[in-house]
């Protein structure tokens, strides 16, 4: 201390002692996604997909890889692994195979302070080693998307803890900081499945600031855990969720049309071919389809029936919508008496895997040509963007009641095969969410009539998996290019929806069946409620669970191939202790629980009690929308903000970095821009353009009052007619009507129709709809089937 300044002196050598040295750390890079040998791998992946798509065009079913880790643990192509250990560590790293997206890992290394030693392989305190890994961006994707990851690791001869560190991911908000952990598939553990609660101290923060050639940007965050590894020569897989390939998918359709149950309700058929060239498949259903396998079915095939659309995986990393659709499709093509009474009154348009190219890149969101599908809609570009081209082509011809240029050949060369479809009724488009619990339903029009929040609420009342308090109908500018708002826009389809499943858990409530997480076979259950609430919704048959099994026990269960279980299907998929999903052990299998579904058998759903089946013979929509009126008055709720949740991600796949970003400089630009006029006065801070204050309607006295810009009032403006706001002549019609008779405009009773409860036909000019001539909406108008 001196004794004139008082001040300690700065240098520790005058105190008589020196800091010790501290230890640095160096990386080595011992895996590249760039190098020759991982390259030429995933060419040869890639000429694999090729060859088999070519075979399935010869009418063979699919006999290719399903990259499923419990195959590839054996694959011939993998290096053996040396059992010492050598410079760059006991660890090697791969992500050739289809979803696979690691681009490097780097061991991290500790050179001990002037001791001339070379450096040696250290960690984090409690873990043997460190590793630094980088996710590919996605493909020609400018904005760097990184959110999905999957890679393996083999370990030869080593055991111990490791720690792994994702240091690029673009996510601010993620469900890792709610209890989410990465997945883990061990070879040597295959009967496990994929284990979601194995990993240790897991962590999500932002990333730190490097000088290094990698230049970590400031809005990169890191993913941190550790897994101990127990056993010698183990191929483990890491996943942010059980992967769906696309080797996946087409081997799935081949059993379906390998089961005569199946194949006489469907016809697959190729939509078009990707950019990389692969086929995007769409499967038409409807009962006895194919008139080689339909006995008896001529009068139910000679209907003209309205479709219903549904899409999944515009996002790969969204890999939860591919598995509630495969679910969707093993309830609609099953023997429940609602799926088949589905099936006698629609035409069900399915598209289980739109970007495809994406998935078998292992892209988190955009497609080759590093564009966004789901930003394109509103003008897609037919060399840039050729499935959203084709699928939107394909939605138009079902909107005007002509048969789409990729099935015209269903229903035979008959003359009526081309006018069997009267409308395009619904459309939904799963996704998956990354930040937030539960499954939810986003809408495109926040003006729009009570009834459109019906068929929401009847899905979260039959399972507690689906919250109805986070749905929402508001469309931002940035999300008015997204497929729910271009067909409801520009196709005047009333019913579009984006259901959105989170990557990890359901709401907890605190009701029965609301705890665990969702494994694979939970989302399926997920497509399940939604086909169900179809069958409700549209009136056309009741869910009713039987007392007992309707069909006889079998030992001969048709059931997915071992591949498609391993993302936990019922027998294989990982479920914690003590989880209320956990099956109960059967001695004999079910029929009704195989490759196909049957929700009335008792044994179905006795093991998952956050099916409500009890709700499924009693609730009907007339009680869903007397409810729904009385709670939330004629206009469908903004929940987002009656909750005060302030999440709010402009309704579509867990949101756009990009349009975050666009957002935050445009409320930069506009405050600065405040403070340097002159006459700014109390220099104010502006509100952002998409923000509530500046966009949102405020109701008042429960009529919507607009601000905003010109676009914004256009997008959100009330019905000029009426029709919207107005109660339809029976949403009391829908299923709902109290009255066994429906009454005709004229006042007159008239008999029900057979197999269709509709109050309003879509293509009646509402708000939503383009505007038609006088002698479409004569046309139309005749054609009003009212209940």
């Amino acid at each position: 201390m001196s004794a004139r300044t008082g001040r300690r002196s700065a240098s520790p050598a005058r105190d008589g002692g020196e800091e010790p040295p501290k230890e640095s750390k160096s990386l080595r890079t011992i895996f590249q996604r760039k190098s020759p040998e991982e390259i030429a791998q995933r060419r040869s992946m890639l000429a694999d997909l090729v060859r088999q798509t070519s075979e399935l065009e010869e009418g063979r079913p699919w006999s290719g890889p399903t990259t499923a880790p419990a195959e590839r643990g054996n694959e011939k192509a993998s290096p053996a692994i040396a059992r010492r250990v050598t410079a760059d560590g006991p660890l090697r790293f791969a992500s050739h195979f289809e979803c696979g997206n690691l681009l490097s890992a780097k061991l991290v290394l500790s050179v001990p302070p002037k001791s001339g030693l070379a450096p040696i392989p250290g960690a984090a305190p409690g873990a043997d080693l460190e590793y630094e890994l980088l996710v590919d961006a996605d493909t020609q994707s400018a904005q760097g998307h990184t959110q999905w990851f999957y890679f393996s690791v083999r370990n030869g001869g080593f055991c111990g803890t490791v720690q792994f560190r994702i240091v690029n991911l673009r996510k601010k908000k993620s469900l890792y900081q709610q209890g989410l952990q990465p997945f883990v598939f061990s070879t040597r553990k295959k009967q496990r499945g994929w284990e979601p609660f194995v990993c240790q101290a897991v962590s999500y923060s932002p990333s730190a600031k490097r000088g290094d050639k990698e230049g970590l940007r400031g809005d990169f965050h890191t993913l941190q855990w550790s897994y101990r590894i127990e056993r010698k020569e183990d191929e483990l897989f890491f996943a942010a969720y059980p992967p769906y390939t696309y080797s996946m998918m087409q081997s799935f359709l081949s059993c379906l049309e390998q089961e005569p149950a199946a194949r006489a309700h469907f016809v697959r058929a190729e939509l078009c071919r990707s950019i990389g060239q692969l086929p995007v498949p769409v499967l038409a259903i409807s009962q006895g389809l194919r008139m080689e396998d339909a006995d008896g079915c001529d009068e139910s095939r000679a209907k003209a029936k309205y479709a219903i659309v549904i899409t999944a995986r515009q996002h790969p990393g969204e890999v939860v919508g591919s598995w509630a659709v495969q679910g969707l499709l093993r309830f609609l093509l099953g023997p429940t008496p609602a799926a088949c009474r589905l099936r006698e009154v629609y035409l069900f348009h399915v598209i289980p895997m739109v970007n495809v190219d994406g998935v078998v890149h292992g892209n988190s969101r955009c497609t080759l040509a590093g564009v966004d599908p789901n930003r394109v809609w509103h003008d897609p570009n037919p060399i840039l963007h050729p499935v959203i081209f084709a699928l939107k082509n394909h939605l138009r011809s079902l909107s005007q009641g002509l048969q789409p240029a990729a099935t015209h050949h269903i229903g035979g060369s008959s003359s009526s095969s081309s006018s069997s479809v009267r409308g395009l009724e619904m459309f939904l488009d799963l996704h998956g969410h990354s930040a937030k619990f539960g499954c939810f339903f986003y809408g495109s029009n926040p003006t729009a009539h009570i009834s459109n929040a019906v068929f929401p609420k009847m899905c979260s009342a039959i399972s507690t998996d689906l919250s109805f308090e986070q749905c929402h109908w508001r469309c931002t500018r940035s999300h008015r290019k997204t497929a729910r708002y271009v067909v409801y826009k520009q196709f005047g389809v009333k019913y579009t929806y984006t259901i959105e499943c989170s990557l990890f858990a359901p709401v907890d409530t605190g009701a029965e069946g609301s705890e665990g997480h969702f494994t694979p076979s939970r989302v399926e259950f997920v497509g399940c409620a939604v086909g169900c609430g179809l069958a409700l919704f549209f009136n056309v048959d009741l869910c009713s669970v039987a007392q007992a099994c309707p069909r006889r026990l079998r030992p001969d269960t048709p059931s997915l191939p071992e591949t498609l279980e391993q993302g936990g299907l019922p027998g294989s998929r990982p479920v914690p202790p003590g989880s209320a999903e956990a099956p109960e052990v059967q001695e004999e299998a079910c029929v009704c629980e195989g490759l196909l579904l049957d929700l009335s058998c008792p044994r179905v759903l006795r093991a998952r009690p956050w099916f409500q089946t009890e709700v499924l013979d009693t609730i009907t929509a007339a009680e869903v929308l007397e409810g729904l009126t009385a709670n939330y008055g004629e206009v469908v709720p903004d929940l987002a903000r009656l909750t005060r949740d302030g999440s709010d991600d402009g309704g579509d796949s867990d949101g756009d970095d990009a349009d975050e970003e666009e957002r935050v400089r445009t409320k930069e630009a506009t405050v600065s821009a405040a403070v340097a006029s002159p006459t700014s006065g109390a220099r104010r801070k502006a509100p952002c353009r998409d923000s509530p204050q500046a966009v949102a309607p405020k109701r008042a006295n429960g009529k919507p009052v607009h601000a905003g810009k010109e676009e914004d009032r256009e997008a959100e403006k009330p019905p000029e007619s009426g029709e919207e706001l107005a109660a339809p002549a029976g949403l009391a019609g829908r299923g709902v009507s109290s009255s066994p008779t429906p009454q005709s405009p004229s006042g007159r009773s008239r008999p029900r129709a057979p197999h269709r409860a509709r109050s309003v036909d879509p293509r009646d000019s509402r708000l939503e709809a383009p505007a038609r001539s006088a002698a479409e909406g004569e046309r139309s108008g005749t054609q009003r089937l009212e209940i």
